[in-house]
């Protein structure tokens, strides 16, 4: 565009009609509001996701999460963070317990997150 714009700023344009620079708001706000924004518009073109995640990774690139349950316990992850894209699995092994599996291009890893109430 012209003049330059970060996507974190085009994505203000479209929500708010503003690049946001004298609003104060921080990156997370865009996030929050963008991904209900995305999820929203998802479900009123007939798209069901029952992961959706926006942030802003390094050097203000776009990161984007999207997800589908594929089983009561198994959710299957596409994720694009910093130009690298790649999928997770999470898997939830009880109320406390998920594991991620994480499969890139460059490297895969397993996290396990304990969750307590």
């Amino acid at each position: 565009s012209d003049p330059y714009l970060t996507q974190k700023e085009i994505l203000s344009l479209i929500l708010f009609d503003s690049t946001g620079e004298n609003s104060g708001s921080g990156t997370e706000v865009y996030a929050l509001l963008g991904g209900t924004f995305a999820k929203e518009l998802m479900k009123s073109l007939g798209m069901s996701v029952d992961h959706l995640v926006l942030g802003q990774g390094i050097d203000e690139q776009l990161s984007v999460e999207v997800g589908k349950k594929i089983s009561k316990d198994i959710t299957l992850i596409y994720q694009h963070n910093n130009g690298k894209d790649g999928v997770k699995v999470r898997v939830n092994h009880s109320r406390h317990l998920e594991t991620d599996i994480i499969l890139q291009p460059q490297s895969s890893s397993i996290e396990f997150l304990y969750k307590s109430d």
